[in-house]
């Protein structure tokens, strides 16, 4: 009988110079008053190259009477847009993450400036074939200057999570917009919690499920976050939650303009008999 040894991989990630972000902000309006980037279209869209080299699987080495398994690191370090799009990149290709934790250890800039010839379009984490599952802390640090223009659904910084945390982070100067659960957090939260958040900026949504924070919660919890975005869509349109059902929310507030066709709220777009609201 062959016997396991098991050995820890840790590795750490370099800690890049923070980077001092500029301000994203909407060009204009359309006819029924939502946000448009109208100079959008003279700009170059280019997205990021992933970087996944801080990223390892775990390892199984024959060895004599012995199999030598190599655990790999659980907790990771993310410091520049490149591990974050590799993040994004990881889970769209089926890790998960259930099993491990991400801490954001630097300000992260996508888009610094409106003046530059192109703009980095983001690839939002998590997709419904291959939602995130591990657990996101911002160590209260800011990532700056999300762009989403698609016609696709489920996108924010994270498109789609499931039994996952994402606490203590600034989503500053953002312009999201998709088709529907669209948030500027997360497009879709199921059995998730979201904890601490701040974010600003524009969220357009071209039909349901439209939120500043978080599209769509489905048995979830958003405690102790703020929400400063305009938001604009069809249906369960929110300054905070577009849909909001049999989840908890504690200590939140939405100060942006909420505009919607039906089922809008300045908080809540759209909720049922199962949900929980305290102190917002």
């Amino acid at each position: 009988m062959k016997r396991v040894l098991c050995i820890f991989l840790l590795i750490i990630a370099c800690v890049d110079e923070k980077i001092e972000p500029e301000v994203w902000a909407c060009d204009g309006e359309r006819s029924d008053g939502r946000c448009l980037l109208e100079n959008s279209r003279k700009y170059g869209m280019v997205t990021i190259e992933p970087d996944t080299t801080w990223y390892f699987e775990d390892t199984e080495i024959e060895s004599g009477d012995f199999i030598i398994k190599i655990i790999a690191n659980r907790h990771h370090y993310i410091s520049t847009a490149q591990q974050l799009a590799g993040l994004s990149y990881l889970v769209a290709n089926g890790r998960s993450m259930k099993d491990r934790s991400f801490y954001l250890v630097n300000d992260i800039v996508l888009n610094d400036s409106r003046s530059k010839s192109v703009v980095i379009a983001w690839p939002a984490i998590g997709t419904p074939d291959n939602p995130f599952e591990g657990k996101f802390y911002g160590n209260y640090l800011s990532i700056k200057g999300i762009f989403i223009n698609t016609v696709s659904s489920y996108q924010g910084l994270f498109g789609w999570i499931n039994e996952a945390v994402v606490s203590n982070v600034k989503v500053d100067d953002i312009y999201v917009a998709g088709h529907g659960f669209v948030g500027g957090v997360v497009g879709l939260s199921r059995k998730s919690e979201v904890v601490g958040i701040d974010v600003s900026g524009h969220i357009v949504g071209g039909s349901s499920y439209i939120g500043g924070l978080v599209g769509y919660s489905e048995e979830s919890k958003i405690y102790a976050s703020r929400s400063y975005c305009d938001v604009s869509g069809d249906r369960s349109v929110g300054g905070l939650v577009g849909a909001f059902l049999t989840s908890e929310m504690e200590g939140c507030e939405a100060t942006g303009t909420v505009i919607g066709e039906t089922d809008y709220g300045q908080l809540i777009g759209s909720e049922n008999n199962g949900q929980k609201v305290r102190l917002c």
